[in-house]
């Protein structure tokens, strides 16, 4: 077996040929969208980076791309976002030889519309963009549109603020987004995108321990014993499952041993322990080795060792759990929630970064 036939991948973004599916998580949004009268038009899936947000996403697009009556209009968040959509499904609906006697201009990042039978010519975005939506729903189609990681842009509040009224005017327009929960809770803290604070969220926690060993005794050929035991390395982390699948994947032999530790350790901090580090500020950092030093993990202790005074202490505490890097872990206690981030943190440390 080559590198090329190796079904797990390391690259944020990418869609792995081996992923563990997040059936309840889907069919909520599937549910809902697919409904007559849809409670919920849009859905932000949230999380830490690595747990599979992008791959939900990606998932939810696939499917709704394979039923007839729906265009997916999948949105880079760096472009012109309103503009971009009309570009795009414009494309979609001449494809499908809705829009003949139309004609779109791009004088990027804007574009304009002409229809042919009235001679008209309209270069107002959120018009441009009406009117193709209401052709999508005079032939009784319905538009999701998809956002892999927002952010907090110029661009984006106006097109949220345009999304709310298409919806409030009872078109079949769907949004799903994606985003890592500080950006998220940016754009919820705007007084300009309230809508937000009212869409659901889907927070994407750790993977099925289970579901995770199934998979590894499926492609690595190991025993349910085995299995069991690579599922615990990961924590439950989607991009942990990743690595240690990639790194063991046409195996002959698979143990757990000092070996397997460093070369995970080291695609771990590579391909994204590192990006998570440079993002903490000093003092979460400062955080983070008085925990990974605190041998029981008691809150007393990691405090006496941060050397911070008990109000800034609670409040990078709560820093860190809300970004999902610690937990409670029983009473009293604190623990990192990714696998192996403690011998980071202790690398770390020791390197001085």
């Amino acid at each position: 077996m080559t590198l090329l036939n190796n079904p797990f991948s390391l690259t944020y973004g990418k869609t792995p040929k081996s992923i563990v599916e997040r059936v309840s998580d889907a069919s909520t949004v599937i549910n809902d969208f697919t409904m007559d009268e849809s409670p919920n038009m849009s859905y932000i899936i949230t999380g830490l980076r690595g747990t599979g947000k992008t791959v939900l996403l990606r998932s939810l697009n696939r499917f709704f791309e394979n039923l007839d009556d729906w265009f997916v209009i999948d949105i880079n968040p760096q472009t012109e976002i309103l503009s971009s959509f009309s570009a795009k499904l414009f494309e979609a609906e001449h494809k499908r030889k809705l829009v003949l006697d139309w004609a779109l201009s791009f004088n990027m990042p804007y574009v304009s519309l002409s229809i042919s039978k009235s001679k008209e010519v309209i270069t107002d975005q959120e018009i441009v963009a009406e009117k193709l939506i209401a052709e999508a729903k005079k032939k009784n189609k319905k538009i999701l549109i998809s956002i892999d990681e927002v952010a907090k842009t110029q661009s984006f509040k106006v097109f949220v603020n345009f999304y709310q009224a298409i919806i409030d005017k009872g078109y079949p327009v769907f949004l799903l987004m994606t985003g890592i929960r500080d950006n998220i809770d940016q754009l919820i803290s705007d007084s300009a995108m309230t809508f937000l604070s009212r869409t659901p969220k889907i927070e994407l926690g750790p993977l099925s321990m289970p579901a995770i060993a199934r998979k590894y005794q499926e492609i690595l050929n190991v025993n349910e014993k085995m299995s069991l035991e690579l599922a615990k390395l990961t924590s439950g982390y989607a991009f942990a499952f990743q690595v240690l699948g990639y790194i063991l994947f046409g195996k002959e032999k698979i143990d757990i041993n000092q070996g397997l530790f460093i070369e995970y350790d080291d695609k771990l901090a590579e391909s994204g322990y590192n990006t998570f580090w440079k993002e903490l500020t000093t003092n979460e950092k400062q955080l983070c080795i008085a925990i990974a030093n605190s041998e029981e993990g008691q809150i007393d202790d990691i405090q006496k060792r941060s050397g911070m005074r008990l109000s800034n202490f609670n409040n990078y505490r709560a820093r860190l759990i809300r970004k999902e890097i610690v937990s409670p872990n029983g009473y009293g206690k604190l623990a990192f929630t990714l696998p192996r981030f403690k011998e980071f943190v202790l690398m770390a440390e020791q390197f001085g970064y």
